[in-house]
């Protein structure tokens, strides 16, 4: 059985639609990723959540670097979600 479990500092607007699309969420602090989805209670993806403005932020504090690197040490399928209408370039 899958669950997700949501970072409670992320946009309730998304938290809203996965359980409108009858998911099962559980809303907690997490200390990697902004949303982990869980098989058989053992984390399976683990997902950070960015947008573009967050995105280029984060590789100019160099926190991508380290988010990246958590993500493929905790969770078999790490992913990276970019959000955003900007050109980055």
């Amino acid at each position: 059985m899958l669950k997700i479990l949501a970072d409670h500092r992320e946009d309730k607007s998304v938290i809203r639609e996965l359980v409108k699309r009858k998911l099962i969420v559980e809303i907690k602090q997490l200390k990697t990723a902004d949303y982990i989805i869980l098989e058989n209670n053992l984390p399976l993806v683990g997902i950070e959540r960015k947008t573009t403005y967050d995105f280029l932020n984060s590789i100019i504090d160099k926190r991508i670097i380290n988010q990246i690197k958590t993500l493929k040490e905790n969770f078999e399928l790490p992913l990276i979600i970019l959000e955003g209408q900007d050109n980055l370039y």
